[in-house]
């Protein structure tokens, strides 16, 4: 999928899809076919393509002028693109809080995305995070489930991206929640379980800032799910990897038979040191 500057008198930007010509090979492409219903006046068209569960069909998921829309691809195009949220107050969520999409065994599809909340001071955009997925067997999208529904008013939530736990089918969404500046500084997230979210929790975090988040598409394990981001806008900037950890219940187990182990050591030597004579 390609964003295309299409137009120099009014400016116009397109989106295009291409396909490999041949299976497992990636030496020559054709054109497939063009996301966008008309072209768009904004340069900050984005967008991707999952697979849509089995067989060869994909999904197109994509944002512009701050609106989410899809389309299936089943041979060709779906047509009209379905809308997955209709945009708000601020088109520059596109921008700076595009769709994270993926697709579970089953075929549905899981996208969450930043909305056009608000407009705040000097224009920039405060959006929030929400959560939508089709309807079974369908191209509609449910109506959207909000992820940060505490959000305080002078802050914002950017680079949303969203992880699948394929043993168990779970989701994970995890986004950057701003200062009053406007400033992504805190890594937030949840996970969904059978349709309810929960809040997941981090270790403390510093107040530097942080960009460009990204998570694994999917994986086996809910300890292997891993989020990626950048962090600091001045020297020294670095890339920030970090993953789920098992919490207290998770670990109680092997710690509970390292404590036994212990205690049983600890009888033995006492009943060593009370009975002369007695070897092990």
């Amino acid at each position: 999928m390609s964003s295309n500057y299409s137009q120099s008198q009014p400016k116009r930007y397109e989106l295009t899809a291409f396909r490999s010509l041949a299976v497992d090979s990636i030496s020559s492409w054709a054109y497939s076919g063009q996301m966008l219903g008309q072209a768009s006046a904004a340069d900050n068209v984005k967008g991707s393509i999952v697979p849509a569960g089995s067989g060869s069909d994909v999904w197109g998921i994509y944002a512009y002028a701050g609106t989410v829309a899809s389309r299936k691809y089943t041979g060709t195009w779906q047509t009209p693109q379905t809308q997955v949220y209709g945009g708000g107050g601020t088109n520059l969520n596109t921008d700076n809080s595009p769709p994270s999409v993926v697709v579970d065994s089953k075929g549905v599809v899981h996208v969450i995305y930043g909305t056009g909340r608000k407009i705040a001071p000097g224009g920039t955009s405060a959006p929030d995070i929400e959560y939508s997925r089709n309807n079974t067997g369908a191209n509609t999208f449910t109506l959207a489930v909000s992820l940060d529904s505490t959000i305080p008013a002078d802050v914002g939530d950017f680079y949303p991206s969203v992880s699948l736990e394929t043993s168990t089918g779970d989701l994970y969404a995890f986004w950057l929640r701003s200062d009053t500046s406007l400033v992504p500084t805190t890594l937030m997230g949840k996970k969904c379980v059978s349709g309810t979210w929960s809040d997941l929790a981090f270790d403390p975090q510093t107040g530097y800032a942080k960009s460009y988040m990204t998570s694994v598409y999917s994986v086996s394990g809910e300890f292997k799910i891993c989020v990626q981001w950048t962090q600091n806008t001045t020297s020294t900037i670095d890339v920030i990897f970090d993953h789920r950890i098992p919490e207290f219940g998770d670990a109680l187990a092997p710690t509970g038979f390292v404590f036994a182990v212990i205690l049983i050591i600890a009888r033995r030597k006492m009943r060593k040191s009370a009975t002369p004579g007695l070897e092990y």
